[in-house]
């Protein structure tokens, strides 16, 4: 099955489970009203609300207990599902100080994925697609590193980087190539390199800035 497909699934089962708790509450609420003429109907709709309730309490310690299996240089590495979901709350909020604390206490989500825009992305790649050098420090603190095969999902990733980034060019932008150029990420493959990208990019609104002028030289001088 397809990612889409599956996470259609995920979505749906969320939903369902969503569900739970609000019938509970309906039929909670169903049964007080009808206790005093309808005591029969009244104990159904309780036994009811007392069956979502619990469906939806074991299937929450199910979630909190899950582990997920991470495969890491070392082998795989088990982590609870909880802590996965909140490394993933803290990446996407870009909580830079909790996602650091959380790395110290388990380095193996460091070889966590994460999916944006129907790619999988560890810390290091989504710190570069939403320009934050911060993120992109903090991973390279813990153990992450450009063009490490074992780490990297995808050894293209700056083929993606203007598919990500918008508008016109930044500071942000700027800033965000030379940390990954500085830190070793490669700027030339056998069939691309990132300055025709950026080239590329930065003339399809028919207007060069000076910024973009500063990107394409300080590629052109990778180049």
């Amino acid at each position: 099955m397809g990612f889409l497909g599956f996470a259609f699934l995920i979505i749906i089962f969320g939903i369902i489970i969503k569900l739970m708790i609000v019938f509970a509450g309906i039929f909670l609420v169903a049964g007080l009203m009808l206790f005093k003429t309808h005591e029969t109907m009244a104990i159904i709709l309780f036994i009811l609300s007392g069956i979502n309730l619990l469906l939806f309490t074991a299937w929450k310690i199910y979630e909190h207990n899950f582990r997920v299996t991470i495969e890491t240089s070392d082998g795989e590495v088990e982590i609870k599902n909880s802590e996965c979901s909140k490394y993933e709350e803290y990446i996407k909020s870009m909580d830079v100080e909790k996602i650091d604390e959380i790395l110290d206490k388990y380095p193996a989500l460091i070889y966590y994925e994460i999916y944006e825009g129907g790619e999988k992305q560890t810390l290091l790649f989504y710190g570069l697609y939403h320009c934050n050098v911060d993120m992109m420090q903090c991973a390279l603190n813990h153990g992450e590193k450009f063009n490490d095969p074992k780490l990297n999902i995808n050894s293209n990733f700056l083929s993606l980087f203007f598919k990500y980034v918008n508008g016109n060019t930044t500071d942000e932008t700027i800033n965000t190539i030379k940390f990954a150029l500085e830190h070793g990420a490669k700027v030339v493959y056998d069939n691309w390199n990132l300055y025709d990208k950026a080239k590329k990019w930065v003339i399809n609104d028919g207007f060069v800035s000076e910024k973009d002028k500063e990107l394409l030289s300080l590629l052109s001088n990778k180049y």
